[in-house]
């Protein structure tokens, strides 16, 4: 019994990393079906990071 509930608790780890990566690739795809996301767009992020230093 407890080896089934330790692999029960991997395979229910991989459900969830499987279920977030196909909602993530569902979004991009409408997004991009839908004209709203393009690689100029997913660069947006940036400018939340720390500015590069100027040499």
């Amino acid at each position: 019994m407890l080896l089934i509930i330790g692999v029960d608790e991997l395979m229910d780890m991989a459900r969830t990393t499987v279920n977030l990566v196909g909602n993530c690739l569902a979004t991009a795809v409408m997004a991009r079906w839908e004209g709203e996301f393009s690689l100029e767009n997913s660069k947006v992020s940036s400018r939340y990071c720390a500015p590069e230093p100027e040499v």
